[in-house]
């Protein structure tokens, strides 16, 4: 229900000055704005319980010696051009 109450919040504040008749704001109009604004991302998240540590470990450190190694402006396969690779890190303000 949060989320609902906060879309309407955000709604209403971007619709506060129009005129009767006049085209309303509505939840998409915001979210393409945004992601013109700061562009589209999205997280997905995949636990997997039990899995030893090791082969993750050298899963990482094969990627990041792959990122390293990448060099912007690279064609992968026709239309695919590398702008940038990095070791993405988050680091969570609430925590």
């Amino acid at each position: 229900i949060r989320a609902v109450l906060a879309w309407l919040s955000v709604i209403a504040y971007r619709n506060k000055d129009k005129k009767p008749g006049e085209k309303l704001v509505s939840v998409s109009d915001v979210v393409k704005e945004h992601w013109a604004t700061y562009g589209r991302n999205f997280f997905s998240r995949y636990d997997y319980e039990e899995c030893e540590s090791e082969g993750a470990n050298k899963m990482l450190e094969y990627l990041r010696d792959l990122v390293s190694k990448s060099k912007a402006g690279v064609n992968y396969g026709g239309s695919y051009i590398l702008q940038f690779a990095d070791d993405f890190t988050y680091t969570d303000p609430v925590s």
